[in-house]
């Protein structure tokens, strides 16, 4: 087990135990926003050429140097998928600040705990591969070296494959769209 895949699980208990202390109704809103925020960032990394040319720039006018391209596509995607998840779930809260579901007793927890894992399944699984993603592009550091050989021998690694896999099927947008990114693809 590897320094990655107990990162992993820890996010996805901590997921888990937040959904089932918002109840169901609550994580069944969020897996549909996770599927709605993960095809628009999917999305504006394919469509938006323009904004990576805009980050290829900033990062040269400080002094950087020419990144890859496939490496500020990885970064735009985590930054927008985290922003738009946490704005979401924000809004949820704000909206709605209550979506307990009373008569289902402890059974709305245990139904929130259960989509919650589903959610927690696809968000790792979604992570894990973009760090693939990264690590696998030449070039950086020891500790990206490091990083590729903690995703190659991950115990993890052919069940959230499989998970990806899975979850690529419903982005079915996206093959029409210009073809996944790479981030929707499973890395092996």
């Amino acid at each position: 087990m590897t320094g990655l895949d107990f990162f992993l699980i820890l996010i996805a208990v901590g997921i888990v135990i937040l959904f089932a202390s918002d109840g169901m109704l609550r994580a069944l809103f969020m897996l549909f926003g996770f599927y709605i925020v993960t095809l628009a960032a999917g999305l504006l990394v394919v469509m938006t050429n323009v904004l990576s040319r805009v980050a290829i720039s900033a990062v040269l006018a400080l002094g950087g140097s020419m990144p890859n391209m496939l490496t500020v596509q990885s970064y735009i995607f985590l930054l927008l998928t985290a922003v738009f998840l946490v704005v979401f779930y924000a809004f949820m809260r704000i909206l709605f600040p209550d979506m307990s579901m009373p008569k289902l007793g402890v059974m709305d927890n245990l139904l929130g705990a259960l989509v919650g894992l589903v959610i927690a399944l696809l968000f790792i699984a979604l992570l894990y591969n973009t760090i693939g993603v990264l690590v696998g592009i030449p070039g950086h550091s020891a500790m990206w070296r490091s990083m590729r050989v903690a995703h190659y021998y991950s115990i993890l690694r052919p069940y959230l494959n499989r998970v990806l896999y899975a979850y690529q099927r419903l982005l079915f947008p996206l093959r029409y769209m210009g073809g996944y990114p790479p981030f929707f693809v499973p890395q092996l």
